[in-house]
């Protein structure tokens, strides 16, 4: 943190954090606290644990060391001997430890950590991957994992890059199919927002606006796939600590 002279703020150099003397202060003490509560991770239940992420972000930040140190805990709780194996929580932690990671801007970590966390977005890629056709419209939440896993080992781990390949293909596939009839969308002809048209009803290739992630082979399809898409939808600016991500990988 830098001392931001004349007005008498800290900034921080990594996040956009930046608070007055009494703030960070304040700050400071519900940090001590929850380090204090949350000394032992192991001691909170595991129904619990993902409540306890939400806690320490709202009051401290996502890019706060300890929403980390949580997240590590549920995956490492499912994975270990006695777990219950791969879930949705799981996935969830995941994702938001390699978001975490890539926020943070920091030296690459330790290979022995590296290596953990790219055993943990393969098994979530994996996992989500064989539930792409099931009840729930997981497609925008892979495609967006796979492009987060793509930075990351891009960025920290180019050893895994080429078995990171056959993920990347599974998702370039889900981006060239319309994403109501499957049918192979027009090539070079993917719409921006705000380009929509009565012009384009039936031979133009559309794309939400909203995610920004899945396209169709026209108007007709995308507006039938609303029905189920609106519950699935996650905007282009939300992360993997929102709650929209947190309902539809782990609902209530």
């Amino acid at each position: 943190v830098t001392r931001n002279g004349k007005l008498k703020r800290w900034r921080c150099n990594v996040c956009d954090f930046n608070a007055s003397d009494v703030a960070v202060e304040g700050y400071i003490k519900i940090e001590n606290k929850l380090v204090q509560e949350l000394s032992d991770a192991r001691a909170i239940p595991d129904d619990k644990l993902l409540e306890q992420v939400d806690v320490v972000t709202s009051r401290v930040g996502n890019q706060h060391w300890l929403a980390a140190s949580l997240n590590f805990e549920v995956y490492d709780r499912c994975m270990r001997e006695g777990g219950t194996g791969m879930t949705y929580s799981a996935c969830l932690a995941s994702l938001r430890v390699a978001e975490w990671i890539l926020s943070r801007k920091l030296p690459a970590p330790p290979q022995r950590l590296t290596d953990h966390v790219a055993e943990m977005m393969f098994h979530t890629l994996h996992f989500v991957g064989e539930r792409l056709s099931g009840i729930r419209d997981l497609r925008v939440c892979y495609l967006r994992a796979v492009d987060l896993l793509r930075e990351f080992f891009e960025t920290i781990d180019k050893r895994s890059l080429d078995r990171f390949k056959t993920f990347a293909g599974a998702a370039q596939n889900i981006r060239r199919r319309c994403g109501f009839c499957q049918k192979f969308l027009k090539e070079n002809i993917m719409m921006k927002e705000g380009d929509i048209s009565a012009d384009d009803f039936h031979n133009e290739t559309t794309i939400c606006s909203r995610c920004a992630t899945l396209s169709y082979c026209g108007l007709s399809c995308q507006m039938s796939d609303w029905k189920r898409h609106r519950h699935y939808c996650i905007p282009l600016d939300a992360d993997f600590y929102s709650a929209r991500v947190g309902r539809i990988l782990v609902p209530a």
